[in-house]
């Protein structure tokens, strides 16, 4: 009796940690007539800004024939029959290899930006931010890109929200595959969408109106995770679709990563000069690094220190990187942040800060948020670090759990840039065994929560 009760319980834990990774679908649309159709989200509410996401896989670089090649094929969009474009919040199609983003009565941004060039049969990452500025930016696998202004402020989103096609009445279809499509009722930051555009099971948190992951596998429902939830109908045109083309979709938490980081610093030299480095553990078909820097905490307007690509060595070995940056000024704080490059995508490290005079007050975060730990994963024994920023006049918490919830690892975050390191160990000094856990930023304005994995 005891061994087939711990066979029981052995059983359901794997169920359970199977059930993490088992639903990874997405949805599949023919690009003739397929969209999925959302009720309005004026229950958000999302009355004077956004930001919308989605991942994206096409079929066809090709225009669709006929009066309406100037939008391409569409993506994600929040529009109504018979409206005019004037009032369309928002509308985000891929026209031939570019991107082009509609929002609040006017094209702001056609993409031709060197390095971007829509491939077939390959994952990408959209996400476009539009502001009571009238302001609207571009993000490409959590990389900005381009803004543009508007000739409207965003507006309030009192109309149906598709994935796939304009409306079911407007013919101006995807031709591929579509994942993982959130809405915000704000203007995320770059560092909020570089931190999770590739993440998925987003807890509940502030702002996340939406979240369509699109993992079911049979029914005519898209279920959307976030209380109240919009639940999205899958349809052909304007007639539900009873059967509807559910594919195995992008893995986003895949554990392979092309860099494992175990350390990224920056300090002040005795020749008043600030060296950057970065350790890894190893890396793997990575193409280099870049290293960006600014004097406030705006990673979009950050300049790049590095004009020529400085590049990997791509092995299972400890390796040390460094630059010194010489362009300085005293009387400044500095945020450096690194840039890896892979061959589908770029992902953003850090920032990480110098006072380049220590009686300057150090210019303190507009915004709190968590970045990911790093490494992650990262192996028993070893550790692995998490930088958080607090805006000023806030203190918090970082707190560790185990999949079952139970509280590990408790961290006191304050005002400023934290940076967090964690061996490992449990509260107790006992060493934590390998699997999955979770960490939790707890704020007055911010509550955000990720997962890390321990491996043998």
């Amino acid at each position: 009796m005891k061994y087939k009760s711990l066979y029981i319980i052995a059983f359901i834990l794997v169920c359970f940690v199977g059930g993490l990774f088992a639903q990874n679908n997405a949805l599949y649309f023919d690009g003739v007539n397929d969209c999925v159709s959302i009720s309005d989200l004026r229950a958000a509410p999302i009355t004077n800004a956004f930001t919308v996401e989605a991942w994206f896989n096409t079929k066809s670089t090709t225009l669709i024939p006929g009066n309406v090649t100037t939008y391409g094929r569409t993506i994600i969009a929040s529009s109504k029959e018979n409206l005019p474009q004037a009032l369309t919040p928002i509308w985000v199609s891929q026209r031939g290899t570019e991107l082009w983003v509609f929002a609040s009565g006017a094209i702001v941004t056609s993409i031709k930006t060197v390095g971007l060039n829509l491939q077939v049969d390959t994952w990408y990452h959209v996400a476009v931010s539009v502001g009571a500025d009238k302001v609207v930016k571009l993000y490409v696998n959590g990389v900005y890109l381009q803004s543009g202004v508007t000739a409207n402020p965003a507006l309030n989103w009192e109309f149906q929200f598709t994935i796939g096609d304009l409306r079911p009445d407007k013919k101006i279809p995807f031709w591929g595959t579509i994942d993982e499509v959130r809405v915000w009722n704000y203007v995320r930051t770059p560092a909020e969408i570089g931190a999770n555009y590739d993440k998925t099971g987003l807890a509940p948190t502030a702002g996340l109106v939406g979240n369509w992951k699109l993992d079911e596998s049979t029914g005519s429902t898209a279920y959307d995770s976030v209380s109240p939830a919009h639940n999205g109908t899958t349809q052909n045109g304007t007639v539900v679709n009873p059967t509807p083309p559910w594919v195995p979709g992008k893995t986003l938490d895949d554990i392979s990563l092309p860099v494992e980081l175990s350390s990224f610093t920056a300090v002040l030299t005795a020749g008043n000069y600030v060296t950057v480095k970065w350790v890894t553990e190893s890396e793997t078909a990575l193409l280099g690094y870049r290293m960006y820097r600014n004097d406030t905490f705006d990673q979009a307007t950050a300049l790049s220190i590095t004009p020529i690509m400085i590049g990997a060595t791509n092995t299972s070995t400890t390796q040390t990187y460094s630059i010194t940056d010489t362009e300085v000024l005293t009387g400044s704080t500095y945020y450096y942040w690194l840039e890896s490059i892979d061959m589908d995508h770029t992902t953003f490290h850090g920032p990480v800060s110098v006072n380049y005079e220590s009686t300057v007050a150090p210019v303190l975060p507009e915004q709190t948020n968590m970045n990911n730990a790093y490494p992650n994963p990262f192996k028993v024994n070893n550790s692995t670090n998490i930088e958080v920023t607090v805006k000023a006049g806030e203190k918090g918490n970082v707190t560790i759990y185990n999949i079952l919830g139970q509280v590990v690892k408790d961290f006191p975050v304050n005002e400023g840039i934290n940076s967090l390191n964690w061996n490992g160990n449990d509260s107790k000094g006992n060493a934590c065994s390998n699997g999955i856990y979770f960490y939790k930023l707890a704020t007055p304005s911010m509550n955000i929560t990720k997962k890390m994995i321990i491996v043998k």
